[in-house]
């Protein structure tokens, strides 16, 4: 699998991912036309939207009269993110796909200093910092500690991405499958798939887009129903997402092995093990006393006891503690 950047201006393809953001797009596809790097492809690919988004995306690309290429997409069926995003891939000429949402705006340069970024074949992908803002584009820091923490995990992994503002090589996600059930975390599949092929990810700690905190944010923790019950619903589902996307990556690696691609047995042997974590915390409220006791081995393994030990005890115990700690906070 090689992937080689031949010329010292490689295409790149800015691929601008949008499902049901009207109200934002405008900005986002503007960020697309206002890219400074060039040779430039721009795909505007929609996810089965069922509000004005696509026509919006079509209106632009009407009008736009810039030097770059651009296309617009659409697939006929909603697909989630990670096959919206192999299935762009598949039909991108760059060497490179810069990945943008469609409530994010990407600055001018981001993909000028993408490319700058990717200086060695073994260099499968990158992200960068951002600057938060809110529904109205009003800039603002509701997680002001997010920046140390994504150190902190890249120094811990340095496969790791914050999907958001990534780049990759195109001919890396072109071997990928596609999965056969929807997945949202695909810069966690990403990650874990160069961390099996033994290659690297880098971090640019500098903002390349203003990432965009509001209600509709598939991440989004910050709003609605705070009731225990509903909060916990929110943090199982979490992890089931989670747990699709790293059984996802188990099967995808090893796919890639019986294709005589190289994997390092000790990522695909931590891969297994989360995958089997994630299956057993997922659900927690119906797991039997073995299935507990798998989960608090795990917990330990993978140093997820905090999360872990308080649902071994089961249900009833659970939201017991929980609401005791509520009350006496």
């Amino acid at each position: 699998m090689t992937h080689n950047i031949t010329t010292d201006r490689p295409l790149v393809t800015f691929a601008l991912f949008a499902y049901n953001q009207e109200k934002y797009i405008r900005e986002a596809v503007e960020g697309a036309f206002s890219q400074t790097y060039q040779p430039l492809e721009i795909i505007l690919s929609d996810d089965c939207s069922s509000d004005r988004t696509f026509e919006i995306m079509q209106e632009m690309a009407a009008t736009y009269d810039g030097h770059h290429e651009v296309r617009v997409r659409r697939n006929v069926a909603n697909l989630g993110v990670l096959s919206h995003v192999l299935s762009v891939a598949r039909s991108a000429k760059g060497d490179i796909l810069v990945v943008a949402a469609g409530d994010d705006i990407s600055f001018p340069n981001r993909a000028e200093v993408v490319v700058q970024n990717f200086t060695g074949e073994d260099i499968y992908a990158l992200s960068s910092d951002d600057i938060i803002i809110d529904d109205q584009g009003v800039v603002t820091d509701l997680d002001p500690e997010r920046i140390s923490q994504r150190d902190n995990w890249h120094n811990k992994a340095p496969t790791w991405l914050h999907g958001a503002t990534a780049a990759y090589r195109t001919g890396f996600l072109k071997v990928l499958p596609f999965p056969e059930n929807p997945i949202f975390y695909e810069d966690m599949v990403f990650a874990d798939v160069i961390d099996a092929l033994g290659k690297k990810s880098v971090r640019i700690r500098s903002p390349l887009i203003k990432y965009r905190y509001h209600l509709d944010n598939l991440s989004n923790r910050l709003f609605g129903d705070r009731s225990l019950q509903h909060l916990e619903e929110k943090v199982v589902e979490r992890w089931q997402w989670a747990s699709h996307a790293k059984n996802y990556t188990v099967l995808t690696v090893l796919l890639l092995a019986q294709r005589s691609i190289k994997i390092k047995a000790e990522v695909l042997s931590r891969l297994s093990g989360e995958s089997k974590y994630l299956s057993l915390i997922s659900s927690w409220q119906v797991n039997n006393l073995f299935e507990r006791a798998k989960l608090l081995y795990f917990s330990f393994r993978y140093g997820n006891i905090k999360s872990s030990v308080i649902r071994v005890l089961g249900k009833k115990m659970f939201f017991t503690l929980k609401t005791y700690t509520r009350r006496n906070a």
